[in-house]
């Protein structure tokens, strides 16, 4: 069992549509809200559980459920619930709402929303018990095993059509956990009437183990920035917590599970930088050797004007178990001439390669660097006869499972975005994959399935006739670039220096 689920057998759900009505003193209409939801079963207890965007008033609501059992063809059968059973409370947690005051991302629809729960009497359920799967409570770990596949099963469009997609599954991963597991991000598509849509992991994604199916929450929404989105999800514990069921069931820690990809995660910073001009601009980075953090070349100098220097860089990072600190940044450019550009990057200008390195004893301890496909830190790539930098390493191969890990969208403290895909194509020095990179990805990391750095986020596409931006296509540097910059940017400089026992030259800049 992951360090997402402790299992609780005895409780069990099925998924089920929602379709609420309010109406005026005089009985005229002024609501009508469909929603997605559960029904969740605790020995001889029922209760009915969803999330709406607003809080009914209990005195003029009338409140009807459905589900795939009573749903024939075109026939859709209601059952009334009992408006006295009827309870509701916001379920805006302190993690979600630190969330929000941190981040840059914006929900779509109300900030507050509210859990409606009823308990339900026998002759209400006896057409669901057919249908029940078990579900766990979400444990409390802030280490996890992510991305995680999922399937949301809800109703989208029930409000008109709710016999066509009532029941309606749709596929992703989680790709975010709050340190307290209050709620998860979510890559899955959002759409109308998905809320209170139940949330299941799903076994045999090959990245982050097994899992035994089991429901972790109900979708909140969705929160946007810039042309990206993803799925806000409320877990179990936090839900039972506000709504007063279930007593004994509470997020219980289990065992993390420390995979290749979890521990290469942690080595994956955020870099905030500002211009000399005060804009704040940020990227990701991976620590690629103690001290020194290797990302795209326009992470650092993007907002800046030609041949100038960003006033500032901090990395941004999180020690294991700790809290996120910063650390201040050097621009490793050792070859300073009449073009900034070109000293951040290689003599190619197609190598999008920037390093930045720190002194800080607090990061230096807590970062060590991140191993390579093959194995291996970086700078021991070039030793084991890596291949042209135009070209990718012999072992990579179209179809290969992917991990991109990069602080993109929302800049959620504490942990990067963890999303999966596969090797879409590779051509020369550039891996593109499926793994999606959002904004503020860029310089992040794309692992493999044991953890190996394989590419480095680069940027995506975006449809030229309509101006969507595709995240799901993931165009990244390999390592055999990274490796050649490393050694002309780093490595050969130092040698250098040792010859003639000179200075070493950097740009220094101070902290925020």
């Amino acid at each position: 069992m992951s360090d997402l689920e402790t299992s609780v057998p005895e409780r069990k759900y099925t998924p089920v549509t929602l379709l609420l009505r309010e109406t005026s003193a005089d009985g005229e209409e002024t609501r009508r809200e469909a929603a997605s939801g559960a029904c969740v079963f605790d020995g001889e207890e029922s209760y009915l559980v969803s999330v709406v965007l607003a809080k009914p008033d209990l005195r003029r609501v009338t409140v009807r459920y459905t589900c795939a059992e009573l749903i024939n063809g075109d026939q859709v059968k209601w059952i009334n619930v009992p408006v006295e059973g009827l309870r509701v409370r916001a379920v805006d947690g302190p993690e979600l709402e630190a969330f929000f005051a941190a981040s840059r991302g914006e929900p779509e629809g109300p900030r507050r929303r509210y859990a409606l729960v009823c308990r339900l009497p026998a002759f209400c359920t006896v057409p669901v018990r057919n249908g029940l799967r078990p579900f766990a409570v979400a444990g409390g770990t802030r280490s996890r095993a992510l991305p995680r596949a999922v399937r949301i099963e809800s109703s989208p469009f029930a409000l008109t059509t709710v016999e066509v997609f009532g029941g309606y599954t749709s596929h992703g991963h989680v790709n975010y956990a709050s340190p307290g597991g209050e709620f998860w991000l979510s890559d899955c598509k959002f759409m109308e009437n998905m809320n209170g849509g139940v949330v299941v992991l799903e076994g045999g994604d090959g990245l982050a183990g097994e899992s035994e199916n089991r429901s972790i929450g109900l979708v909140w929404g969705r929160v946007r920035w810039k042309a990206g989105e993803l799925m806000v999800v409320l877990g179990w514990g936090a839900l039972f917590g506000r709504l007063g069921l279930f007593a004994g069931a509470r997020p219980t820690a289990a065992a993390a599970a420390r995979t290749g990809v979890s521990r290469a995660a942690q080595k994956v910073v955020a870099l905030r930088v500002t211009d000399r001009h005060g804009v704040l601009s940020w990227g990701s980075g991976v620590v690629v050797e103690r001290g020194t953090v290797v990302t795209n070349k326009h992470v650092v100098t993007g907002s800046c004007a030609r041949n100038e220097l960003p006033a500032t860089v901090e990395i941004v990072y999180t020690p294991a178990g700790g809290t996120p600190a910063t650390a201040t940044a050097l621009i490793a450019a050792p070859q300073l001439g009449t073009d900034v550009h070109m000293s951040l990057a290689t003599d190619d200008a197609q190598h999008d390669v920037c390093f930045v390195r720190t002194t800080d004893p607090a990061f230096c301890s807590a970062v060590d660097a991140i191993d390579v496909l093959g194995g291996g830190p970086l700078a021991a790539l070039a030793r084991r006869r890596a291949p042209p930098a135009g070209t990718v390493r012999p072992g990579l191969r179209v179809g290969d499972r992917t991990v991109s890990v990069g602080h993109g969208l929302f800049l959620a403290p504490g942990a990067p975005l963890q999303s999966a895909g596969r090797v879409s194509k590779l051509a020369g020095a550039t891996v593109i994959c499926s793994s999606p990179c959002w904004a503020g990805c860029s310089g992040g990391a794309v692992l493999n399935a044991a953890g190996e750095l394989v590419a480095l986020m680069a940027h995506n596409v975006r449809h030229v006739a309509s101006g969507e931006t595709l995240a799901g296509v993931n165009c990244a540097i390999g390592v055999a670039v990274l490796s050649a910059c490393h050694d002309r940017l780093l490595v050969a400089p130092r040698q250098r220096l040792r010859r003639s026992s000179g200075p070493a030259r950097g740009v220094a800049c101070p902290r925020l």
